[in-house]
């Protein structure tokens, strides 16, 4: 018995500690104020929805020959859920960029012209072989405050590959992905006709 307690408690000794959990943020995008607002008055962003396993913090991925099954991360977690990343993010890039009077969060309840909110699609890493790639899809919409008249709604999806393994190059491809839907949806703004 001693014997057997005493390869236990080697076995136990010797086996390597689990991998430390990490967590990641998208990077940040630099941005030049546009030379009028984009739309007039105040606009409010929502807090993006996102359902499901896509609520959660662990990053998501995929095979790329396994179509339709997606799986978690076990040590690799968003620094908060990705919903609240992105709905920040948008604020942020839209206060940069000056798309509007004013650009407020959720939690800021007054008047305002404008409101955005809407869905997170999917947010995954595509393993396939050494041409990794991320995809990334919002649904946003845009809506006039006063009588809730849809102004614009659009799905945004938006595929960058990934330069290599490592998880600090697959943050850099989301965050590519993040940026080109913003500018995306900056450009529909921008196009809409004067009110």
């Amino acid at each position: 018995m001693l014997l057997a307690a005493s390869l236990l408690l080697g076995a136990c000794v010797a086996s390597p500690p689990p991998p430390k959990e990490v967590f990641y943020r998208f990077l940040p995008i630099e941005t030049q104020p546009l030379p009028a607002p984009a739309l007039g008055g105040s606009v409010r962003v929502e807090r993006l929805k996102a359902e499901g396993i896509l609520s959660e913090r662990a990053l998501l991925f995929s095979q790329a020959h396994s179509t339709g099954k997606l799986e978690q991360y076990r040590y690799h977690h968003w620094s908060e859920p990705p919903a609240h990343l992105l709905t920040q993010g948008l604020i942020h890039y839209l206060q940069d960029m000056q798309a509007a009077d004013k650009v407020i969060a959720a939690d800021i309840r007054t008047e305002v012209a404008y409101s955005i909110d809407g869905d997170v699609l999917r947010l995954e890493r595509i393993l396939d072989d050494g041409t990794d790639r991320v995809v990334l899809e919002l649904a946003l919409r845009l809506q006039q405050f006063s009588n809730r008249e849809l102004v614009l709604q659009k799905r945004y999806l938006e595929t960058v590959d990934v330069e290599s393994d490592n998880m600090t190059d697959v943050i850099n491809a989301f965050s590519q992905a993040r940026q080109r839907i913003y500018i995306s949806f900056a450009e529909d703004l921008k196009a809409l006709p004067s009110p």
